[in-house]
């Protein structure tokens, strides 16, 4: 049997576009199977290209490779170091993905002001802001219901409720936040302005040393 070939390591070429271009004498199932983790296949030859893209970086990282295995990866078999381009958008894809927090379960409180809300992450009866007025706890069993004054429960599996009405006007929508959901107040912003006025909103106020007010959903 003649000896075996020499393997041949630096064998692709990352290009600033994100582009890789890789040569086939230095092919090796392992390399075909890593790469395919987190990159496109685009061509087959004697110089194969794949492309990087968010997406499948993304997957790559969700089948358990990390930044630094990519960054290793490329300087073990490229033909020469990664530009400042694409080691900024492979950190940047996955800084985005190491944000995304995933929970099987959550409780959501919408409170009347962002103090409040502020005041309850403080005390710790919330683990996590989600927005200015809304904190998230991972399980129910976990909130103090003592120390909160419940207005309003949404359940999110039931029909939907008739919660606007346009008043004589025709361009005024008067809300019931008692019957709406955390999504109206987002989705009327998209075409609407908030206009404070008295009696739209059927909860009654509270003064400012009350305690920390929810809505629970």
């Amino acid at each position: 049997m003649p000896p075996d070939r020499p393997a041949i390591e630096q064998t692709m070429l990352v290009q600033p576009t994100l582009e890789v271009v890789l040569y086939r004498q230095g092919l090796t199932p392992v390399l075909i199977g890593r790469l395919s983790r987190f990159a496109v296949w685009k061509t087959l030859g004697l110089a194969c290209t794949l492309q990087l893209t968010a997406e499948s970086v993304y997957h790559g990282l969700e089948a358990g490779e990390t930044l630094a295995d990519l960054v290793a990866l490329f300087e073990r078999h490229g033909t020469r170091g990664l530009s400042e381009t694409v080691l900024g958008s492979l950190r940047s894809w996955a800084s985005k993905r190491e944000r995304v927090l995933i929970f099987p379960a959550a409780l959501l409180l919408e409170f009347r002001t962002p103090g409040d809300l502020d005041r309850a992450l403080r005390q710790g009866q919330v683990e996590r802001k989600v927005t200015g007025r809304i904190g998230l706890i991972a399980a129910e069993d976990r909130i103090n219901y003592g120390q909160f004054r419940l207005v309003g429960t949404r359940d999110y599996l039931a029909a939907e409720e008739v919660c606007a009405a346009v008043e004589a006007d025709g361009l005024t929508l008067a809300v019931n936040e008692n019957r709406s959901d955390l999504l109206l107040d987002s989705e009327v912003r998209r075409f609407a302005e908030p206009v404070n006025s008295a009696g739209l909103d059927e909860r009654p106020a509270l003064p400012d040393d009350a305690g920390n007010t929810a809505e629970r959903t």
